[in-house]
């Protein structure tokens, strides 16, 4: 019985898809507008894209067809071919009865071979990840990663970056930056699922290595059937791409996502010309430059809180609280120890006594690699390429979860017998350190009031790969440092 409403509910919802695409497909916006606001953009897609479970209430089908028969006249098409909203109530009484004809109103047999009336979608239609699951069954998409079931928190940022682009219009660029564990990658994919409906082209390009990238958008090109043409092909094999991207033909509206991107000069030539949206996500501090930013930061306890009791039956406030507290409320971590399964008690033990290998196990079902490589790669890369920014963050590491200002630090140079007194003494060297750091998505540097600060379970992953002697050695700085006056 519950799968014949569940199949109902879908039904009803591929029929709104239908009079969305009859009245000439208008923007989630315009019909936003048009109902005088009653219509919320992220409800919309939810129920088009048959995410909610049951038919909608009747109250919301109301408000969107009498949107979508408003935007049909202003497009010149008749509203009557959407169906009144008497027929609609009489339809919604059966659907929400388990009972519903084969065809939405004004729909019948013999107009079956109309190009819209009757127009069907194929029931894969609803299938996460298929081209064919949005409200334009056109849509190209493009390696997209699934939406988190228990996507919480980051309303106000959502909306704030939709905004943005809709006061940009076709024309806008926005780097979502952030330290480690922040749930950059979750943030860019919840948008490009919320919003969907709102474009013609989304394609996701991952940045971890240039290579990757540019097969990306390869990928993309013969998916389209564009051929380089051979003359440009040394010069620039994406001329093609990126033309077809300007004119905004056959695809409008169009989103690209650059996932995980490192340094901006290494991906600048592979970002599409500005006649669309573009979200770009990294660690690396130097997309602050960027036109629009997004500096995510971790969640607001009550955050931690909600998302905790959603995903762990049971787990009572205090629990929750001692875990998000333990962790710093970082989305990732708190993610870990949902799948996890370990109890409260236990999961802080083992966080105490060895972070690195609690967060080496039980990676979570949309996270490509153990949390702890999140950490343990960008450690070892400053190792071997950066000594004197691992020096930093071995200090850093030990300074409790304060922030130190840097002239705090530049007031370590003159102090005797202290490790980093040639380090901090230097200008060019203090700062290139800095940078290093900020870069790797280990640092949060707050550039106005010059104060740096290292996450609490960056400090804890850094302290567990530390040497007995470096751990020594750091404590015995922090201590000296501690102990000048002003640095309390």
């Amino acid at each position: 019985m519950d799968s014949e409403r569940d199949d109902v509910a879908s039904r009803f919802a591929r029929d709104l898809v239908q009079v969305r695409k009859m009245a000439g497909r208008p923007s989630l916006s315009k019909l936003s507008t048009l109902s005088g606001q009653a219509l919320a953009r992220a409800t919309v897609s939810d129920i088009l894209g048959a995410k909610r479970t049951g038919v909608p209430d009747w109250p919301f089908v109301r408000v969107f067809i009498a949107a979508c028969r408003a935007a049909a006249k202003e497009n010149g098409l008749d509203p009557e071919q959407l169906g009144t909203l008497e027929e609609w109530k009489k339809y919604w009484d059966a659907a929400t009865d388990g009972r519903l004809t084969t065809f939405f109103p004004r729909h019948n047999a013999s107009n079956l071979n109309s190009p819209l009336i009757g127009e069907e979608i194929d029931d894969s239609s609803l299938a996460m990840g298929s081209s064919a699951e949005f409200p334009n069954p056109n849509i190209i998409w493009g390696r997209v990663p699934r939406q988190l079931k228990y996507f919480a928190g980051r309303e106000t940022i959502l909306d704030h970056i939709h905004r943005s682009f809709e006061a940009q219009a076709r024309k806008s660029a926005l780097s979502i930056i952030g330290i480690c564990g922040l749930g950059k990658t979750q943030l860019a994919v919840e948008y490009a699922h919320r919003y969907r409906a709102e474009y013609d082209l989304v394609w996701w390009v991952p940045c971890h290595n240039r290579e990757i990238a540019e097969h990306s958008l390869a990928d993309l090109q013969s998916r389209l059937d564009l051929t380089p043409t051979p003359a440009l092909w040394d010069k620039w094999p994406f001329a093609e791409l990126f033309d077809m991207l300007r004119v905004r033909r056959p695809y409008p509206r169009w989103l690209f996502i650059y996932d995980d991107a490192g340094k901006p000069d290494e991906i600048k030539d592979l970002l599409p010309p500005r006649e669309g949206h573009v979200i770009i996500t990294s660690r690396n501090n130097r997309w602050e430059a960027s036109e629009d930013l997004v500096e995510l930061e971790v969640f607001k306890r009550a955050e931690s809180l909600e998302f905790l009791s959603n995903r762990i039956r049971g787990i009572s406030e205090a629990d929750a609280d001692e875990l998000a507290s333990a962790v710093g409320d970082l989305p990732l971590a708190l993610e870990h120890i949902a799948e996890s399964g370990m109890p409260t008690g236990e999961y802080l033990t083992e966080l105490g006594r060895s972070p690195v290998r609690l967060l080496s196990m039980n990676r979570p079902a949309e996270y490509p690699v153990p949390v702890a490589d999140a950490w343990r790669v960008a450690i070892e890369d400053l190792r071997n390429e950066a000594p004197d920014a691992m020096d930093l963050l071995g200090f850093m590491a030990f300074w409790s979860n304060e922030e130190i200002s840097i002239e705090a630090l530049q007031r370590g140079g003159n102090l005797p017998g202290f490790t980093l007194n040639a380090l901090l003494g230097d200008t060019i060297r203090r700062s290139h350190a800095i940078r290093a750091l900020g870069q790797a998505g280990l640092l949060r540097v707050q550039t106005p009031t010059r104060r740096l600060q290292v996450h609490s379970l960056t400090q804890r992953i850094v302290r567990d790969m530390l040497s007995a002697p470096e751990v020594r050695q750091w404590q015995r700085d922090v201590q000296l440092l501690r102990d000048q006056p002003g640095n309390d």
